[in-house]
């Protein structure tokens, strides 16, 4: 009866034993199905970011929420972390013509690819199509990443595949997806003969301009130049293009200031690009100017600027 017992005790022992290996087991397997579906997920939204890269078609993306290509900028109202209407239909490439990327839209303004929502915009203040993807289920609840917990909604930084913050790349406003069709470089005459004073009220020191006829219907414009400014100056040097009905307003390329009493100078080298919309066969005139406002000391002769270095690049869809 001794024996029976120990061997009782022993085969319950052995069961418990079993029983926690085969529990630690079907956790780690919980755990690699798991994990291998969070990769999975992330190659999928991979390949669909590649998909909608290598060949969408933007300017018949634009025109699906009757936004003008050659100028997007004005209905473009959205941000990487707040879609606004209008809601775009992404469109494809084909040799026939562009042809839809995704599902019709619903009537929130959202297409599909396979079993991902999408949703498209632009963005102006961020240069970019704005395209998110999400996963939602039939009752329209977003269910969570069986790995991380997380689900792939609206708000996931991993649902941002096209967008112009630092989590994700631009596309459609750069001219890189474009056709370059005239390149030419200006020098302005932005220069100062020797250092200037800088008055308290607004003062225009130099300016220069130079036109040129449009050939693309949208240019790239860089513009660099290097300014200097002493004690309690703020001096700006900008540039304009104007042409038809078109005018962009003065557009910052460097701004230096000191407000501290130092009898010290600052020198610093600005540069900005902008895209810009042209009409084909329009003279425009591309201007820069170099002023400077607010001088405690109006006596220094301490502000100054060398010339702008403009280059114009011009696309056609």
């Amino acid at each position: 009866m001794r024996n029976s017992g120990f061997g009782l005790i022993g085969a319950l022992v052995s069961g418990v034993i079993v029983s926690i290996v085969m529990m630690g087991l079907v956790a780690l397997l919980r755990t690699s199905f798991n994990a291998s579906s969070h990769v999975s997920l992330r190659e999928e939204l991979d390949s669909l970011k590649s998909l909608i890269g290598d060949g969408i078609d933007c300017d018949a993306t634009f025109a699906s929420g009757s936004i003008d290509p050659a100028a997007p900028g004005s209905g473009c109202t959205s941000t990487s972390n707040n879609q606004t209407g209008p809601f775009l239909t992404l469109m494809r490439r084909s040799r026939t013509g562009a042809v839809p990327l995704t599902a019709a839209l619903d009537a929130s303004g959202l297409g599909a690819i396979g079993k991902y929502k999408l949703r498209t915009t632009c963005s102006q203040s961020e240069q970019s199509l704005i395209i998110r993807a999400a996963v939602v289920d039939a009752d329209g609840n977003f269910p969570p990443d069986p790995f991380t917990k997380q689900p792939l909604d609206w708000n996931s930084p991993r649902g941002l595949l096209y967008g112009g913050n630092t989590l994700a790349l631009p596309i459609c406003f750069t001219p890189s997806l474009k056709q370059m069709v005239s390149l030419h470089e200006h020098t302005l005459n932005t220069a100062t003969a020797a250092y200037v004073s800088c008055p308290a009220a607004q003062t225009v020191h130099t300016t220069d301009s130079t036109t040129f006829t449009a050939v693309g219907k949208q240019a790239k414009i860089t513009a660099s130049g290097l300014v200097t400014a002493g004690r309690g100056c703020s001096a700006l040097l900008q540039v304009r293009l104007q042409g038809g009905a078109y005018d962009s307003g003065f557009v910052n390329v460097q701004q230096v200031g000191i407000t501290v009493n130092t009898s010290a100078n600052i020198a610093s080298q600005g540069a900005v690009a902008k895209l810009f919309p042209l009409v084909p066969g329009t003279t425009y005139n591309l201007s820069a100017r170099f002023y400077t406002i607010n001088g405690s000391y109006p006596a220094e002769v301490s502000t100054g600027a060398y010339d702008t270095q403009a280059v114009v690049e011009e696309y056609l869809p």
